[in-house]
């Protein structure tokens, strides 16, 4: 969490409270005097957005940003935060980005007052900086005027409370060829199966409740995000991605060409069949590969179906990895700073196996408690299968292994 500090201040009749994340200090509007119940939604009750939960996720900015600067030949690069809020963010990407290279920031927000708090941030804390420039417009109206001026940045941050899918393709236009895209859904029951109709709507998916839900969530967004760059021959490279109970986050290279727009389409969509009384699943690559009806081969009932969805690499290896060498240097909490290293390494260690077996699913199914994992993992690893533990989910399994080995390893323990 955020370090709250004493000092508190009322500028233009908002009270606003000093914070601290990372190493970096910013004005936010005091929590104390706009939220009065305990049941309210703290982001959404203060005049300006703040959420002090997704620090995590601002963390991953600073590091994302880091390891793209790091690999990347380009000077000077372009931050964009289309939705900014406090500013936040962008002043930790400006402030805690370990490298040698000038970073103009571009800080925007359709809420005045968040334009306002943006700028008594920039003049309390960062002197005025040529550095930063703070717009208060739409969104979408930014996207479009930026790149008709040919001001195309070379990573663009879309974090809005709810759906970024309204957001997407004028951002994808607008960002550099090579470029980052950075992409943040808080709208997980959405994306976790719990309302398929909105997700259909919203990301052209149908997902249902299902056993892997954090990355079918992923895979959903990861899917609309490609599905809108190839309307302009361009395509997505997945380097990152997370979720957690509360968001789902991703990173993507924008790459340009008809070929890969096709590509996408061709093998990286695809559809998941799942069991929903023993967690067995086949996937299909392909749009066009849509699969027919089948019965799970161990308990004889139908199949359920999810997608179309992303079901390509949800990470880049090379990227992962210049992400935990630049994590040392960061300057977040200590407790941030092991998750992220503990999640990283998962990522380096599961070799892209698609979806996971979580088994405390197969306990409730079985009628028992959970295994050790660490002792089912090792079961399957000294048969000589892939296994690693997924941040997807705390009791969840990632591994090559069929579902007959995960059962016999998992009742080896019980």
């Amino acid at each position: 969490m955020p370090v709250f500090l004493n000092k508190r201040v009322n500028v233009d009749g908002l009270f606003l409270r000093e914070v601290r994340e990372g190493s970096t200090t910013v004005y936010i509007p005091d929590i104390e005097k706009y939220v009065r119940d305990r049941s309210e939604y703290i982001p959404t009750s203060l005049p300006v957005f703040y959420n002090p939960q997704a620090e995590l996720s601002r963390d991953t900015t600073v590091l994302i940003v880091s390891a793209f600067i790091r690999d990347s030949v380009i000077n000077d690069v372009i931050y964009l935060e289309a939705m900014a809020g406090t500013g936040i963010r962008g002043f930790r990407v400006l402030n805690e980005t370990k490298v040698n290279k000038t970073l103009r920031i571009i800080l925007n927000d359709a809420n005045p007052f968040a334009a306002k708090l943006m700028e008594i941030n920039k003049k309390e804390f960062f002197n005025n900086t040529p550095h930063v420039e703070i717009y208060n417009t739409d969104a979408n109206y930014l996207f479009n005027s930026l790149r008709l001026r040919n001001l195309r940045p070379n990573i663009i941050e879309i974090d809005p409370a709810g759906t970024p899918a309204p957001f997407l393709f004028d951002a994808i236009r607008c960002i550099k060829i090579g470029g980052m895209l950075i992409v943040t859904a808080t709208d997980t029951s959405c994306l976790y199966g719990k309302y398929p109709d909105a997700c259909m709507r919203k990301y052209g998916s149908y997902v249902i409740i299902n056993p892997f839900p954090r990355e079918i969530g992923v895979r959903v967004l990861l899917y609309a995000i490609g599905r809108e760059a190839s309307k302009i021959s361009r395509s997505i490279i997945p380097v990152f991605s997370l979720a957690t109970h509360n968001f789902v986050r991703v990173a993507v290279k924008i790459e340009r060409g008809k070929t890969k727009a096709n590509d996408f389409w061709k093998h990286q969509v695809g559809w998941i069949l799942f069991c929903p009384a023993c967690l067995y699943f086949e996937i299909y690559k392909g749009f066009s590969n849509i699969p027919h009806t089948k019965k799970c081969p161990r308990d004889k009932i139908e199949l359920s179906l999810l997608g179309p969805l992303y079901v390509g690499k949800i990470y880049d290896e090379n990227f992962v990895r210049n992400m935990l060498q630049v994590l040392p240097q960061m300057e977040f909490s200590a407790q941030n700073k092991r998750l992220l290293e503990k999640y990283l390494m998962w990522m380096l260690e599961s070799k892209h196996i698609p979806l996971y077996y979580s088994l405390r699913e197969i306990a409730r199914r079985i009628k028992t408690s959970i295994p050790s994992i660490n002792g089912v993992i090792e079961t399957l690893r000294s048969k000589g299968y892939i296994a690693t533990r997924t941040h997807f989910d705390e009791t969840g399994v990632k591994t090559n292994a069929n579902i007959d080995e995960v059962y016999a390893a998992f009742l080896a323990h019980v």
